[in-house]
């Protein structure tokens, strides 16, 4: 709302309201379209899961949003802790709510992995003191995470294995 303000002069509309139709909409085209998942996202979720990793989701959205899209395309179960951007005072490329996520799990920085597909998230990852995973996602436009420990571009089995060497 405040960009909209900044361009655009008054706004005229609730936040609140807004925030509202958004999540009425994107409900009304989850239930008519689905959830798109990425190819192997789902295999490398249950296969890391089943090997003891403790996983988890930090993200800009709100809580609701990611609880609804985790349980829509049927991995919910996988994550140990789900942490919003909502619930830190800085976003990326500030460490905030990898650290956040990392308490949440009982962890140490050096124990966690980020797979990000942002630059601002990379930064976060290493600010936080965390490795990073640099995933390149085709919806996530031209980013670049050049300090990440390993690049992929497609969820495969043996990225998976890399990604566990690098925790090891």
């Amino acid at each position: 709302m405040d960009i909209l303000k900044d361009h655009y002069g008054k706004v005229y509309a609730d936040p609140d309201e807004v925030m509202e139709r958004m999540k009425q909409k994107k409900l009304e085209v989850i239930a008519d379209e689905g959830l798109p998942m990425l190819d192997g996202v789902r295999e490398a979720v249950e296969y890391l899961h089943g090997k003891g990793y403790h996983l988890a989701v930090a993200s800009s959205l709100p809580i609701e949003s990611i609880e609804m899209n985790l349980k829509t395309i049927g991995i919910r179960q996988y994550f140990d802790s789900i942490t919003s951007g909502l619930e830190v005072k800085y976003s990326k490329p500030a460490p905030d709510i990898f650290l956040c996520a990392m308490e949440k799990l009982h962890l140490t920085a050096s124990e966690c992995l980020v797979i990000e597909d942002s630059t601002n998230g990379g930064k976060a990852a290493r600010a936080a003191g965390m490795k990073c995973v640099w995933y390149h996602n085709p919806d996530s436009g031209d980013q670049n995470i050049p300090q990440a420990e390993f690049e992929i571009e497609e969820w495969n089995t043996a990225n998976v294995e890399k990604i566990i060497q690098i925790m090891e």
